[in-house]
């Protein structure tokens, strides 16, 4: 009886395995196996996940109660876009995000990213492959003290993503 029942539970965590793998949610090793309502939810779309060059999505993620090194990291990003990217911007290769983790239509993009509070993630899509580069530690070392600092450190590792 012990062996039939350890034989069971193995079945069933194989089973249970392979279930998961279908249906796991790393979708961007397959791009086509996104569904629609995946790429609203993911902000992507057909045009991302194809294309050649990168696309850079830019999250400063924040609650709803700030302090003044999220809201420097906030100031410095968008002040480095403007100064060195304002072309990538217009061009639809950079895209920025300022998320309210704390707002209910933001929870699944928190969740994503594992995100509950202060965050500056840059994320690099190509060829359907997505890449994450947190710079959060950065902005709160930087981002109020030497904002110069941080715009260097956000210059090279924008630039370094949308090669």
């Amino acid at each position: 009886m012990k062996i039939l029942s350890s034989k069971l539970i193995i079945v069933f965590a194989l089973i249970l395995s392979a279930v998961s793998a279908i249906y796991a949610e790393d979708i961007f090793t397959d791009p086509e196996r996104i569904r629609p309502d995946q790429k609203k939810k993911l902000l992507i779309n057909e045009n991302n996940l194809k294309t050649k060059d990168p696309i850079l999505y830019i999250y400063n993620f924040h609650s709803t109660r700030r302090c003044i090194s999220c809201m420097a990291i906030e100031k410095t990003t968008g002040t480095t876009l403007e100064e060195n990217f304002k072309k990538e911007v217009e061009n639809g290769r950079i895209k920025r995000f300022i998320v309210n983790v704390e707002d209910k239509k933001n929870k699944k993009l928190a969740e994503k990213y594992e995100v509950f509070g202060t965050a500056l993630y840059l994320v690099r899509i190509q060829k359907g492959k997505e890449t994450i580069v947190d710079l959060t530690a950065e902005g709160f070392k930087y981002a109020k003290n030497k904002p110069e600092k941080l715009a260097e450190i956000l210059k090279e590792k924008i630039s370094e993503n949308l090669k």
